[in-house]
């Protein structure tokens, strides 16, 4: 876990990057080792959707979308590989 989502006297972008770096590197990858074991011993597919943890990310999102765009790709692709479109 990072130690800057709880240093003290931190605070905005330092602790939405802490908080983003939580999700995507400790999170994400056990949700997606634990849905692998429930599939398994339920012998149904499992999946676990974090994708309401990302709403702190908007606007890292936003700026991602934005600069694939200005780089020549399409709106709906950009939105797509952002995170902007749901599915």
């Amino acid at each position: 876990m990072p130690h800057s989502l709880f240093a003290p006297g931190q605070e905005g972008t330092g602790q939405r990057e802490a908080y983003r770096r939580l999700v995507a590197s400790t999170i994400k990858p056990m949700a997606r080792v634990v849905g692998t074991e429930l599939s398994e011993k339920f012998e149904a597919d499992v999946s676990l959707d974090f994708r309401s943890l990302f709403a702190s990310d908007l606007a890292g999102r936003a700026r991602a979308f934005q600069s694939l765009v200005g780089g020549g790709m399409g709106v709906e692709r950009a939105a797509s590989l952002s995170g902007l479109l749901a599915g």
